[in-house]
């Protein structure tokens, strides 16, 4: 599928993107496996968080599919034909996988939502891996204390960033998504280096390793990812693209 190179964002606030979900019964713009897998699904807030990041999702593939850059379509895509699979045959959640009539796409997916907010993001380039998360203002001191490395929380003392503790949580949650592959999220596993107040890097130390240790990111096998911050109405995102297969 020829499309946009480049990531791809959409969403907002929490009840703007449920309004716009559920303007037409959603049983009218989900695929059959996804009305099935809707229907197991407990809990409103479970459902709504579902439901909203299907639609940030399908909002992004039709754009791409629409795209001006592409060839005429063939057919008129609309957003039942989209499956939005998010996982694998164990029931255990993955990346999310995008399927046009049955047939897989090689773009890259993150969804994320919070309190106050849902987002969506996608990239067909190859080989990129992509995490996306939101984090909304207020977030409680506990992380620090918790899942922050020695370095995190120095610079947290430093700086005073009323925007510190959604920064770096933000930063953590995107970069484990773009890269975590079948490990368990780990938050201090993942340290966090803020650049400037829009972009930064998030080191990714070796399966079964924390970094809590400042050591241990000198480690020649750390993986080191991008992040890109931007403010929103509700708090603060962070985006985490990497280019090739996490090394």
């Amino acid at each position: 599928m020829i499309g946009r190179e480049s990531t791809q964002e959409y969403g907002g606030a929490r009840d703007a993107i449920l309004a716009q979900a559920t303007r037409v019964p959603p049983a009218q713009w989900l695929s059959p496996a996804e009305r099935d897998w809707f229907a197991e699904l407990a809990g409103p807030r479970r459902r709504d968080d579902w439901l909203g990041g299907r639609w940030c999702v399908k909002t992004l593939v039709l754009a791409l599919l629409s795209d001006r850059a592409q060839p005429v379509p063939r057919r008129q895509w609309l957003p039942r034909d989209i499956t939005v699979i998010s996982v694998n045959a164990r029931g255990r959640s993955v990346p999310p996988t995008v399927y046009l009539d049955g047939q897989a796409q090689a773009i890259a997916v993150s969804i994320a939502h919070s309190a106050r907010q849902i987002v969506a993001a996608i990239d067909p380039r190859p080989a990129v891996r992509l995490g996306i998360d939101v984090v909304d203002l207020g977030a409680p001191q506990a992380l620090v204390n918790t899942w922050f490395t020695f370095r995190e929380r120095a610079w947290l003392d430093q700086h005073r960033d009323p925007f510190g503790i959604p920064r770096i949580w933000s930063a953590k949650e995107a970069c484990y998504k773009a890269c975590h592959g079948s490990r368990t999220f780990d938050p201090r596993s993942i340290e966090v280096e803020v650049r400037s107040a829009f972009d930064g890097l998030a080191r990714f130390a070796p399966a079964g390793d924390a970094v809590a240790d400042p050591r241990a990111i000198g480690q020649r096998d750390t993986r080191t990812v991008p992040i890109r911050w931007r403010r929103t109405a509700h708090g603060l995102q962070a985006v985490a693209i990497f280019e090739e297969l996490c090394r």
